[in-house]
Parts: structure tokens; C-alpha cells; sequence
């Protein structure tokens, strides 16, 4: 409703060609049809984003600040514009701060929020190990290889959280297909399995040491059978 408001005031707007004959008053009107205009454009590709984002599953919960207040200074301009066009370059309220900069408050609260959700919706749906379970792993000769993979793809995956696409539908495809490969590249690493001792004492050992307790008979056969315990040092 907002959006045709804003589109019908630039058609009316364009509608006084008989008021070319005062330059003066055609230039001032055609700067309000601008402003409309650019407005009008910004409302309605926030719309489409919206649209895209809950075609593709993503739920967007919006609601225009002040959407009512607005709708109603946009009738009353253009009953001005209906009565005396004139009028319209003294309007009853300032149109840059009190209408069209809160039109494009609004498209960027919406450009907000539409990123946060897809951001949301990447992160719910793409669980990944943290980067210090990957670093110490990465600090493994026999891992590293696998490693570097895994932590390409987790990068790539950020980064498609962190921009919103042109095609939410395409990127969630791009997402699963992220998702997939990290997936076969993780149970590639892991295929005999990694035990939580095992990782949490790797996990200590990137992060600066970890303590002579956490060298478990569990995590010694487990880098001994995997010929990786001369990698580790004790330090005193």
C-alpha cells in the first residue's frame, strides 16, 4: 500500500506537463518527482527481496516503522497534487525529513533485517567443527592435506552467510552443496572415527599445551595407533 502511494504521487507529479511553461516551477517539480521516484524504487526492491527470501523458505519478520503515519502523508499529498499542485512545493510537513527520509529508513531497516535472517537461517544450518578443533587438527601432518579443505569450504560457507544473494534460492543450493563437501571431506578424516578425548586434547595442544591429564591411555593408544605421538612434545 505504502509502495503504490509513493508510485502514484511520481505519476501525478509527471502527469503537470502544463507547468513547463514556468521553468521555475518545472524544475521544482521535477526534483520532487525524483525524490518520489528513488524513493518509490528503494520501497520496491525491498519488497522483492523480501518476497525472493520468503519464496525460498526464509521467514522475514518486518513491519514498516510508522508505515500508517506515512501512509497517511502520502494520500494527503497527492490530494494536494488532486486540488492545487502548486501546493506542493509548501506542503504541510518538511517532505525530506518528515516522508522521503523516512521511506529510505525504512528500506534500510528492511535491508537489516533481511540480512540478519539469512544470516540466521546459514548459520542454523550449517554447523561446522570450530577452528581450533581444525587448527590442531591442521597441526597433524597426516591431517593437513584434509584439513586445508575443511577450512576452505568452512571460509566459503562464511562468506556466503555473511552477504546476502541475489537468489536466495540459489544460494541455499550452493549452501547444501558446501555442506555436502565438507561433510565428505570431515568423514574422510574421521572415517575410523575421533574420539572427544581425543579432540579435546587436541584442541589444548593448539591453544598453547594441554596439561599431562588429558594424556589419557584413550588418547595415547589413539595417536600411537596413528603413528602421531612423536608429533607432541612435553614441555616443563
Amino acid at each position: 500500500m505504502l509502495l503504490s502511494q509513493a508510485r502514484d504521487l511520481t505519476a501525478k507529479i509527471g502527469d503537470y506537463t502544463r507547468l513547463k511553461a514556468n521553468a521555475g516551477a518545472a524544475k521544482e517539480f521535477e526534483t520532487r518527482a525524483r525524490q518520489f521516484a528513488d524513493a518509490a524504487d528503494k520501497l520496491q526492491d525491498a519488497r522483492e527481496t523480501i518476497k525472493r527470501m520468503r519464496k525460498a523458505g526464509i521467514e522475514v519478520n518486518f513491519t514498516p516503522k510508522d508505515g500508517k503515519a506515512l501512509m497517511d502523508k502520502a494520500a494527503a499529498l497527492r490530494a494536494t497534487l488532486e486540488n492545487d499542485p502548486a501546493k506542493l512545493n509548501d506542503p504541510p510537513f518538511n517532505l525530506k525529513y518528515d516522508f522521503t527520509d523516512r521511506l529510505y529508513g525504512i528500506c534500510s531497516a528492511a535491508d537489516e533485517v533481511v540480512l540478519a535472517a539469512w544470516k540466521a537461517h546459514v548459520a542454523a544450518n550449517s554447523e561446522t567443527a570450530p577452528s581450533d578443533v581444525l587448527t590442531a587438527l591442521g597441526a597433524v601432518p597426516q591431517y593437513k592435506p584434509v584439513v586445508a579443505r575443511i577450512g576452505t569450504i568452512k571460509t566459503q560457507i562464511e562468506t556466503l552467510g555473511n552477504r546476502l544473494p541475489q537468489n536466495p534460492e540459489a544460494g541455499l543450493t550452493l549452501l547444501t552443496t558446501l555442506m555436502a563437501s565438507y561433510r565428505t571431506a570431515w568423514a574422510e578424516m574421521t572415517a575410523d572415527g575421533v574420539p572427544p578425548a581425543v579432540i579435546g586434547f587436541l584442541r589444548a595442544a593448539a591453544a598453547g599445551g594441554a596439561p599431562l591429564n588429558q594424556l589419557t591411555d584413550e588418547v595415547r593408544e589413539w595417536l600411537e595407533g596413528r603413528k602421531l605421538l612423536h608429533v607432541f612434545r612435553i614441555k616443563i
